[in-house]
Formats: structure tokens, sequence, C-alpha cells
């Protein structure tokens, strides 16, 4: 198995994986919960206010925690927290492991969700939470570092479980579409139809490639992670819409399982950091002078590759606007970050559909092609607004 298919394995399905080959025990996994979201700190993880201080030679932690998954059957809890002091720094984050058992942890009740019913989420009570001090994960003060490493393989993870409900729903569809007989012909026969169909294989073949893009540089994890969460969450969202549309009135009856794809493939765009906020962070590491690269192999003068080429001159060239209109500024412009991240995201999937073509080679090429062009309809989309403050306030104090 050449290393492509195993990361991708590993990362679509772990499940299925056998224990000796991913290095991680199923008891263990479904024992654990990550307790990082609180109510008032939910994508913006600057403004935790769950404290983790010295306590003699161990650790006291205060503070709540929402939406914990696995919170109601979890038998460890790794926990972030502010950690002011710790390790001698004056600020900083830390991550702690608590178990169940602790003094001063208490389990909330069952959120009532829209999907993903078969998941437990509760909420964490932390009152003076007293534990050893090897219960620290990592060094003192280094929670946000951690944090950070820790959300990219988890963006890259939720990607590719974004691959496999848009499979589902892929396959759901096509099904549907090649028996449902309407205007006397297969559904598969009508040409909006395969158009639709097509729309939807590209989008699946350009969010694998994103999963395995992502997962195979550990250097650039961080950067590429967002752009693998964002748009197969978003992918995964349009082909569980367009799959239960295909169906007609029966997508919106239970038994087809449409219904139930659909709740739960919701979620994904809010999980692991809300995808608007993600694409500013894309926009951030744009703006600070990002080089894009793309392997050795740039200068193959493919049709394919030279596409990528200008698409990517064009997102340097909107960075490079950006920059020189507000210089300094930009930072804390958070529609203008919005835009540029949104661009680099696309920019990001074009590349890794073109790598993923050129290795598998057959239906690939047009696969990648076809993407490009759902992209370039996208970027068309995305030209710059001169939107003034006033008028976003004269809207937003208006009763439509």
């Amino acid at each position: 198995m050449d290393t492509e298919t195993r990361i991708y394995r590993i990362l679509s399905n772990l499940s299925a994986v056998p224990v000796e080959e991913n290095g991680v025990d199923d008891r263990l996994r479904e024992d654990l919960g990550l307790a990082t979201t609180e109510p008032d700190a939910g994508s913006d993880l600057t403004a935790l206010r769950t404290t983790i201080r010295a306590e003699g030679d161990g650790l006291a932690v205060s503070g709540s925690k929402i939406f914990v998954t696995n919170g109601g059957y979890a038998r460890l809890f790794t926990v972030s927290g502010r950690s002011p002091g710790l390790g001698g720094a004056r600020r900083g984050q830390s991550v702690v492991l608590l178990e169940k058992g602790d003094r001063g942890l208490e389990v909330g009740a069952e959120e009532d969700k829209l999907g993903l019913r078969a998941s437990s989420t509760t909420a964490l009570s932390l009152e003076d939470v007293r534990v050893p001090g090897d219960r620290l994960l990592g060094p003192p003060g280094a929670g946000a570092e951690l944090l950070r490493h820790i959300l990219s393989w988890g963006r890259t993870v939720m990607a590719a479980g974004c691959c496999g409900t848009a499979d589902a729903a892929f396959q759901k569809a096509r099904a549907h579409c090649a028996s449902r007989v309407q205007f006397a012909r297969p559904l598969i026969q009508l040409g909006v139809v395969r158009e639709q169909l097509a729309d939807m294989a590209a989008t699946l073949f350009a969010a694998r490639a994103l999963v395995v893009w992502a997962s195979g540089d550990e250097e650039r994890l961080e950067v590429r992670s967002l752009s693998a969460k964002v748009l197969a969450s978003e992918g995964a969202g349009d082909v569980c819409d367009l799959a239960l549309q295909l169906h007609g009135g029966y997508g919106y009856i239970e038994e087809t399982g449409l219904a139930l794809i659909v709740r739960d493939a919701r979620i994904t765009r809010i999980f692991e950091g809300a995808n608007d906020v993600l694409r500013i962070h894309r926009g951030l590491f744009a703006a600070a002078g990002e080089t894009f690269v793309t392997g050795p192999d740039d200068t193959v003068p493919t049709p394919l590759r030279a596409r990528l080429a200008a698409l990517t001159a064009e997102v340097a060239g909107e960075v490079t606007v950006a920059r020189d209109r507000l210089g300094l500024k930009l930072g804390g412009d958070h529609p203008t970050l919005h835009r540029l991240g949104s661009l680099a995201m696309l920019r990001d999937s074009a590349e890794a559909a073109i790598l993923r073509a050129e290795v598998e080679g057959g239906a690939g090429p047009a696969l990648a092609a076809r993407w490009l062009d759902i992209v370039r309809a996208r970027v068309a989309g995305l030209g710059a607004r001169d939107v003034s403050r006033a008028s976003t306030d004269t809207c937003l104090e208006a009763t439509p």
C-alpha cells in the first residue's frame, strides 16, 4: 500500500483500520473527551477563562466547558485553560488531563442536537479540581501550541470524514438517478442531472485530494488543514443537499437515509473552528507574505499546471493589492481577510486536485479540470466589494 493511500485510509475510516496499523487502541479512543470550547470562547481560544494553576506540588483546575464530545461516557478529558505563572510564564495556556472521578469534576446533561444524535455531547463543570503535577500535558505554558497542532490534525480528520459523508450521499444520488424514471427515461439521462452529478463527483475528488495534500506535509499542516476542513465540509454540504434534491420528495423521507446525512453533515462547518473564522486565519497566512509552493514539477507545461499558475498569480495579486491599500491595518480588516482566505483556499484546492490527478491518472485529469472550472466560477464571484461601514450599519438597523 502506497503512503498516500495509507494516509487517506487511516484518516477517512479510522475505526476500520486495525490497531496494529494505526497504533491507536479503539477502547482508548472511545474513552477520551476533548474539552476546549467554553460559553464565551468558541473559535476564539484566546478568550479561555478556565484556569490551571500550581497548587503545592500539584495543579488546580477551575472553569467550565461546553460541547464536550464523548462527554457522557469519556473516562479521560483533555482540558485547556489559562495558566498564568505556570512554568514561569506570566501568560500562557496549558493542557491538563483529568479523570471522570476527580473531585470537583461534574459532567452535565446530554445536549439535544439537530444531528449527530449517536454522539455524546455534554458540558463539563470544573470546581477547584486538584490533580498531581504529572497530569500536565507537554511543557507548562505550551498549551496554545499543543492546541494548534491538535486542531490541525482534527481539521484534517474531519475533512476526511466529510469525504465519507459526501461519498455516501453521492452514491445514493447516482443509484437513484439511474433507476428513477421521469419524462419516459431515467433521470441520469437528463442533461441537467448529468451535469449536477459530474459536479458532485468533481467536488468529492477535490475534497479527497485536499485530505491527502494536507496530511502529507507536517510543516504546512496548520495552513493546509484550514483549506481541507473548510472546503471538504462545505463540499459535503453541497453534495448532500443536491443528493436530497435529486431524490425529490423521497429525499425528505427518513427511509432514504438522506435526511440523517444532511443533519449530521451540517455541524462540520462549525466543528474544529467555524468556517468563517478559519477563512480569516487563512487570509492572515496569505497576507503575511506566504509563498505558494506546488512541488518539484511546477515547470511541467501541462494545461492543468498552466491554469494553476494563472490562478496562483491572480490570488497573489489580490493579496498584494490588499496589502498596498491597507498596510498594517489589513490585520483588522476581517471582511478583506475573509475574502483573501476564500481565494487562497480555492487556489489550494486546485493544487491538491491537480497533484492527485497527476498521480492517479484515469479519470483524474477530467475531474481536476472540472473542479478548476468550479473554482474559476467561485473566484469570479469573489470580486472585491466596496461596501461602506455606513451601508452595513444602515442595513442592520433596517427591518426588511
